[in-house]
This record gives C-alpha cells, sequence and structure tokens, in this order.
C-alpha cells in the first residue's frame, strides 16, 4: 500500500510510524460495521426522528479523561525536542477546545463543558499523531 503513491504518480508513497495507520483504519472500519449493526443508542432520536441529545454523567471524570487522553499524546520515544512537542500538543488541544466552545457559543448561546471537553480538547489532538521521519 505505500507505494501506492508512487504508482500513480501522487509523490513518494505513504509510510505510517510503527503502523499507526494500518491500527487506525482498522479501528475505524471495526468502529463502523459496530456503529451500522447495532444501530443509535436507544433514546437517541425522538418519535418524530429529531437527535435528543443524551448529557454526560459525570463532570468531573470526561475532564479526567480529557486530560489524561491530552497527555497521553506526547511521544513515547525520547526525543530531545520534547518541549517542543509538549507545547505544540497544549497548542492544539486548547485550539480545539476555544474552537469547538466559541461555535457551540455562537450556534446555542451559551457554552457547553462537555463539548469543549470531548470535541474540543480531545478530538483536536489525533492530527498530532506520529509522521514518519
Amino acid at each position: 500500500m505505500s507505494a501506492l503513491g508512487v504508482n500513480f504518480g501522487l509523490g513518494h508513497g505513504h509510510v505510517g510510524q510503527a503502523g499507526s495507520s494500518v491500527v487506525h483504519l482498522v479501528g475505524g472500519v471495526a468502529a463502523l460495521a459496530g456503529a451500522v449493526v447495532l444501530g443509535p443508542r436507544l433514546g437517541k432520536f425522538a418519535r418524530n426522528g429529531k437527535p435528543v441529545a443524551i448529557p454526560g454523567h459525570s463532570m468531573p471524570i470526561l475532564r479526567s479523561a480529557g486530560l489524561a487522553s491530552t497527555l497521553d499524546r506526547h511521544s513515547p520515544e525520547p526525543d530531545p525536542r520534547v518541549t517542543v512537542i509538549a507545547v505544540s500538543t497544549m497548542l492544539a488541544s486548547a485550539a480545539g477546545a476555544f474552537s469547538a466552545m466559541l461555535f457551540v457559543w455562537l450556534r446555542y448561546g451559551k457554552p457547553e463543558p462537555s463539548i469543549l471537553a470531548n470535541a474540543g480538547s480531545r478530538v483536536s489532538l489525533p492530527s498530532l499523531l506520529p509522521a514518519p521521519s
């Protein structure tokens, strides 16, 4: 698969570090298959078909999980640029959280902490997954 780009004139091919591309592809396909088979959660849609928000049950646990996943994004390999990596990780997380909070605030008139924790700080972090060097 790494030679796909070379064969079609799209560059030098794709190389994922430590198999991260394969791991995420398999996980994503398995999650999609599970979602198709299981369908939506009970209570997710009203009788008229309109989606209903399912609020989180514990905000302290949600924030703790957000902090843990944020700190988990640091490179496991010894790297002399660890300060730069840490700062870029925190800036990406803060930018994602701020963008999500701003969107929800403009759209619904008030900020929502669960959106800030989940959709903001945690969803922006996969952009920092290791790239081949």
